[in-house]
């Protein structure tokens, strides 16, 4: 009988770690501050639709082809564990995740609701707002890009080196720090128990992300979960923009 917490996840060796916790902070905080220098060196106005959309494509990216060149040996060593597990196997466990993951988001949507403290979650606008311009790109990025370069980061570097040891502080640092880095741009624009609210609204599906990857005792199971629960999101945010639109 497979356990229902393994120990034994597929995590990075010592230097991806270490390097990717540093690039964790460049992700965070350096490539953020750094892009709209950038932006202006190119004579590209960000404040514009156009130029927004223009940086988010230089900043998915850069941070893809970053995250891919220092864990491409994690990545291919992580696809070993699915050898050992039939891929019938590998989805069902991505699919109790969607379902743990889509439980706790409805149910956290159904208590605010009831509550009379819906929160306007200024990171689901933005998103929303380029897919709708741009829906091919928005796809490819979030769907491809951003699943494997946050499951990288939050899972590969914060979760899965724990998890031998001490398999909750993994999922703490990875459900916190996941949890911030979706309302990091909103600080200061939105007070403080509204940023607690849209915190909030990230934890099920972190936990569930945490779970499958320590399930699967591979990066590639959080990162398909993250696919899909990306994919999920944004045919309803297309499909909700064209009923608005008339279509």
């Amino acid at each position: 009988m497979k356990p229902l917490f393994p120990r034994d996840v597929a995590a990075p060796k010592k230097g991806a770690v270490i390097g990717g916790a540093v690039y964790l902070l460049i992700y965070l905080f350096g490539l953020p501050q750094a892009l709209p220098y950038l932006m202006r060196l190119l004579s590209v106005d960000i404040t514009t639709s156009g130029g927004s959309y223009l940086a988010n494509v230089v900043y998915f990216s850069v941070n893809f082809i970053g995250v891919a060149l220092l864990f491409r040996p994690y990545l291919l060593a992580s696809l070993a564990p699915l050898h050992e597990r039939r891929l019938g196997w590998f989805f069902l466990t991505v699919a109790i995740g969607y379902g743990i993951g889509t439980i706790g988001s409805n149910s956290l949507t159904i208590l605010y609701e009831l509550l009379d403290i819906t929160p306007d979650n200024l990171n689901n606008d933005a998103v929303n707002a380029m897919l709708l311009r741009h829906p091919g790109s928005m796809l490819l990025f979030t769907v491809v890009l951003a699943p494997i370069t946050e499951e990288c980061l939050f899972r590969g570097v914060l979760f899965a080196p724990f998890c031998r040891k001490c398999p909750w502080v993994g999922y703490v640092l990875s459900v916190v720090l996941f949890s911030c880095v979706h309302v990091l741009n909103s600080i200061g624009y939105q007070a403080p128990f509204e940023l607690a609210l849209c915190f909030l609204q990230y934890v099920p599906l972190s936990l569930a992300l945490c779970w499958v990857c320590q399930k699967t005792k591979s990066i590639w199971g959080s990162i398909t979960l993250h696919a899909f629960i990306n994919a999920g999101t944004c045919l309803l945010m297309l499909l909700d923009g064209q009923l608005s639109s008339g279509f």
